[in-house]
């Protein structure tokens, strides 16, 4: 069975799913906060409030740039 997570359910952030680009949310209640911070993405956070809808002005982030050693 495939699991389904519904609408009206609690915001859930998940991850290992190595997304690229802007940090936005997935759904209105769920949102990935992998953005490849091994390869040189994204380390991200989002600034939870309480909110039921997920925000894309509440993720902030770093940039992991690849530096000389």
């Amino acid at each position: 069975k495939l699991l389904y997570y519904g609408p009206g359910e609690k915001p859930l952030f998940i991850g290992h799913y190595w997304r690229q680009g802007t940090p936005r949310p997935i759904s209105h209640n769920i949102a990935c906060l992998d953005y490849s911070a091994v390869k040189y993405g994204r380390l991200v956070a989002y600034r939870m409030d309480g909110e039921h809808s997920l925000n894309n002005g509440k993720f902030t982030w770093v940039r992991v740039d690849k530096t000389e050693q």
